[in-house]
């Protein structure tokens, strides 16, 4: 792990971007604070507080090399797929609509997460394939259509398994070679 410095904080860090989303925070706790009725303070309090997490998480999150998300990729996505299931099995509602998981005064909404997830997942799939899909058509054919063994494209099974290729991920998007890479020699000639 790297020390930290500022240079090294500060390399490979949108500093723009940051400061835009914590002023936009900023601004909305603000909102917030002169919208809410009753205990105002507490109400704004908790949320920096929660902003606080937010950006150790992100400090932390930082450190480590992406590369290394790339491993996990796989128990991610079915980590994620078995919260949903489980929270449409056993989970809390509220208002008509079950979304919370409970543990004790702990509560959690799974799709918060898995919305992450699914961006990790979907960001290894398409690195795997960058050269497939350095094209719009490669792109499209990527999540729309597989290979068979003999490397042919066959029918559009991507719009079965979802708009966003979750089938594609789960049955081989996740593994670093075989069927899921491919090279310019393996793709088809049009």
């Amino acid at each position: 792990m790297t020390m930290l410095t500022p240079n090294n904080l500060r390399r490979g860090i949108d500093v723009p971007l940051v400061l835009i989303t914590y002023a936009t925070t900023l601004f909305g706790i603000l909102m917030l604070y002169s919208a809410t009725l009753g205990d105002r303070v507490n109400y704004a309090k908790s949320q920096v507080i929660w902003l606080v997490i937010a950006s150790v998480a992100l400090i932390v999150g930082s450190l480590i090399d992406y590369n290394r998300y790339g491993r996990w990729t796989r128990h991610l996505y079915w980590l994620n797929i078995g919260l949903l299931v489980f929270v449409k099995l056993k989970g809390h509602g509220a208002k008509g609509a079950v979304r919370w998981i409970k543990f004790g005064a702990f509560q959690f909404q799974p799709s918060e997460f898995a919305k992450v997830g699914l961006i990790i997942c979907l960001a290894y799939y398409l690195v795997q394939r960058r050269d497939e899909i350095r094209k719009f058509w490669g792109l499209v054919r990527s999540f729309f259509l597989y290979r068979d063994s003999g490397g042919d494209y066959r029918g559009a099974t991507g719009l079965r398994n979802g708009a966003c290729g979750n089938g594609r991920l789960a049955r081989d998007g996740f593994r670093g070679g075989g069927e899921g890479k491919t090279s310019r020699d393996s793709t088809p000639q049009r």
